[in-house]
């Protein structure tokens, strides 16, 4: 082949190898924000038709990853402010028995009967008996 002339086809390059390959997947599911900028640097200076290509699927893994993590984030913060963020109903019957140590609220006009918050929601009112 001459100096100056371009390979045919079959001589052009074959693209990376599996271990470098096998080094983008891992690097991508670790650090895909890393590797989407590896790639995207990488795939700016390639000529090789291939191994450019290989570098845009890396970027795109690399991005789709992220966006994956993302959507994970958002169910997660979604299912956690949704479920109230711990607090208790305390409207209904009462569930897993009287707070230990929660002090009553009177009911307004029976001196002896008291309303105590649940543990896991509801309230237990509760008379005493006059001596």
């Amino acid at each position: 082949m001459e100096a100056g002339t371009t390979p045919p086809p079959e001589e052009a390059g074959e693209g990376y190898t599996g271990a470098a390959v096998a080094g983008a997947v891992l690097a991508t599911l670790a650090f895909p924000f890393i590797s989407l900028i590896a790639a995207l640097l990488l795939q700016g200076n390639e000529t090789d038709p291939h191994k450019k290509a290989q570098l845009r699927t890396w970027a795109w893994a690399s991005g789709a990853w992220m966006a994956f993590g993302l959507v994970l984030v958002l169910i997660a913060v979604g299912a956690f402010a949704h479920s109230g963020a711990g607090s208790v109903d305390h409207s209904g019957p009462c569930q897993g028995g009287p707070e230990t140590g929660a002090t009553g609220k009177a009911v307004p006009g029976h001196p002896n009967k008291f309303v105590f918050p649940c543990v896991f929601g509801g309230t237990e009112t509760t008379t005493f008996p006059t001596h």
